[in-house]
């Protein structure tokens, strides 16, 4: 029967593990893992054990680096025991204690040395059995958490519970896995939930996904207080009003005056609405620190508007109080960093309440709030394609009521973020050292990279950005010409990134006997490769849609033709170009001895599904393909 601290005096069992010999197979397995979480409320205080135990078998001198230590907490106040044992495949077992502590030491990104600590695992071999527990007293979670149950490894046998007192009820979701919570009917004292997992594969080394995003898990939150006779506890109505209340304050007279007097230093009472939102983010985002903390003081208006820092949830109240004050209406909405975390628009819990935007839904905008750097319509990439709590106000007469709805929040497409390549190759003086003149665009999310931080460089970054930045073409490009326009915040999302140099000092060209190579293909520059031998595990997701198009204009030289041209027309996809999600083609044409090569690529789905996994790659690949074109110019 389960009783409050089920496992404070949890011992490693006498008897060693026994496996399956086909466990032999993987480099790693994982013969057992438990995770337990255990609610404990009295008078005086709550708190949530969280036991978690694995068995691993080590097959391979990868899986024995990756286990050869425990680290275990600075700080272990709230660990009631961290435990280890390793059991080699003569029998013998070695029992990690206090002597078997190790120190190390890291840089963390102030440049301060951290000590961490560590059980060392000595002695492991192909075949050894590492066990490893650990008993946490924390603070409870009742409104939202995830438990994952996959990992990089075979994992045999897994089992989740979750113990409460008899009077709390919780609601649960399984994800990405065909599994269900059990009631444990048997327990009388307590509520016990749990699932048992037979068998999980481990995560292939595959690009194209979010690992936390597919992994089985499952969801948990509290819905009912028998006790106190509340249900629906965690919901968004009622986080809702609490959620726009913390960032639409009401002003005092010393704030008010503060806040429009920014206003007057924007001059945009002339502009329209549209401009008006662009202004008050810029200046907000210009003029404040962002810092990534929710302490309180970065969340007081009053302390924001004389120290120009602020919280993320201290920023979004200083541009909801900006846009309130100018009547722009606005929605705020709540979302999640979908590479880390989907917003589950059927599951209600505060988990997912996590990142802000602003809605204005007479322009169908989003903005960023806490992103110091994004600005207009470019969010986080990752924040969109997604769901999120949209919250509003509805007022009925003198009754004013916050509602809140979960709703999409839809991607920019692939015309919003482009990468386009303007190429001319002028032999006329040369063929091995051919004049190339490049001007290449980046749009959107494409220029994030340097477009809104080019402005704070100073004049020796930007040189030696310059004398780098050709390296996006090929490694062994050299120019001393490289010049960038649009490089200023406002810029950003409006105009275009602009890169544009020339080069004699390439390898595009190289002479066989009395013929050339025209390495056509490595103008693009570098190109993703989905080649792979093993089947796929998991759909594709990407960060966003995107397009690139590239056109490359040249002459033969005098005196040579191009002899294998056609290699230059074909086209991939999931259908025609109109009407096409994932698409390639690359065509040439010829005017009067010029040669015209246009190639265009675009995504403008970012979940594809495993059944269009193979269209997908043809489309990635076939970039990689036109990289590795080279036509021969054959001397007459």
């Amino acid at each position: 029967m389960a009783t409050a601290q089920k496992y404070k005096d949890y011992e490693f069992p006498e008897e060693v593990p026994v496996y399956d010999t086909s466990l032999k197979q993987y480099e790693e397995a994982v013969i057992e893992y438990y995770y337990s979480l255990e609610f404990k409320i009295d008078e005086n205080s709550e708190v949530l054990y969280n036991f978690n135990m694995y068995t691993t078998l080590v097959n391979s001198d990868d899986a024995i680096e990756a286990n050869n230590k425990m680290y275990l907490s600075a700080n272990n106040s709230d660990y009631l025991f961290q435990k280890a044992r390793v059991i080699n495949t003569d029998g013998s077992i070695k029992v990690l204690d206090q002597d078997d502590i190790k120190e190390g030491t890291y840089e963390n990104e102030e440049g301060n040395e951290i000590k961490y600590y560590y059980y060392a695992l000595e002695g492991l071999e192909r075949g050894s059995i590492v066990q490893q527990a650990t008993y946490q007293m924390k603070r409870p979670s009742y409104y939202g958490d995830k438990v994952y149950l996959q990992g990089n490894e075979f994992r045999l046998k897994q089992e989740f519970e979750l113990i409460a007192p008899y009077h709390l009820y919780f609601d649960f979701k399984t994800l990405n896995g065909d599994f269900e919570i059990q009631k444990d009917t048997n327990e009388t004292e307590v509520n016990r939930w749990f699932v048992e997992i037979d068998s999980t594969e481990k995560m292939k080394d595959q690009s194209g996904f979010y690992p936390n995003v597919v992994k089985q898990a499952v969801l948990y939150k509290l819905d009912r207080n028998t006790a106190q006779n509340r249900s629906d506890i965690t919901t968004y109505s009622n986080a809702a009003p609490f959620m726009h209340k913390s960032v639409n304050p009401e002003l005092t007279k010393k704030q008010e005056k503060a806040l429009n007097k920014m206003l007057k230093e924007m001059d945009i009472d002339d502009k329209s609405e549209l401009e008006q939102i662009y202004a008050i983010e810029s200046y907000v985002k210009d003029n404040f620190q962002i810092v990534d903390n929710n302490a309180d003081q970065l969340s007081d208006l009053d302390f924001i508007l004389e120290n120009n820092a602020c919280g993320p949830t201290g920023v979004t109240m200083l541009i909801e109080s900006l846009l309130g004050l100018k009547d722009i209406e606005n929605q705020l909405v709540i979302t999640t960093k979908r590479s880390e975390l989907r917003f589950d628009p059927e599951f209600e819990a505060y988990l997912f309440l996590d990142k802000y935007l602003i809605y204005f839904p007479d322009h169908e905008l989003f903005i960023a709030p806490t992103n110091q750097f994004g600005r207009k319509k470019y969010i986080p990439m990752t924040w969109s394609d997604n769901y999120g709590l949209f919250i509003r106000t509805i007022t009925v007469g003198d009754i004013s009521t916050v509602v809140g709805e979960i709703k999409y929040i839809a991607p920019l497409t692939s015309a919003d973020n482009y990468d386009k390549m303007t190429i001319d190759v002028d032999f006329s003086k040369s063929i091995t050292d051919a004049k190339v003149e490049i001007t290449k665009e980046m749009m959107g999310y494409t220029a994030k990279f340097l477009q809104p931080f080019y402005h704070l460089m100073d004049e020796e970054a930007i040189g030696n950005l310059k004398s780098e930045i050709t390296y996006m073409v090929h490694e062994d490009v050299k120019s001393d010409d490289v010049e960038f326009t649009n490089t200023e915040s406002e810029d950003y999302g409006v105009n275009p990134l602009v890169m544009h140099f020339t080069t004699t000092d390439h390898p595009f060209v190289e002479q066989a006997g009395e013929d050339y190579l025209f390495k056509i293909g490595e103008l693009i520059g570098p190109q993703a490769e989905m080649y792979q031998e093993s089947e796929r595990q998991f759909p594709i997701e990407a960060d966003n849609n995107r397009s690139y198009i590239r056109t490359i204009t040249f002459k033969a030289p005098e005196g040579y033709t191009v002899k294998n041209i056609e290699k230059l027309n074909f086209v991939k996809g999931d259908g025609d170009r109109e009407n096409a999600t994932m698409y390639f083609e690359s065509k040439v044409t010829e005017k009067d001895g010029v040669y015209t090569v246009y190639c265009e690529e675009f995504y403008d789905k970012i979940k594809v599904p495993l059944d269009e996994y193979e269209v997908y790659a043809e489309v990635i690949n076939a970039a990689a393909d036109f990289n590795k074109i080279v036509l021969i110019l054959e001397k007459q």
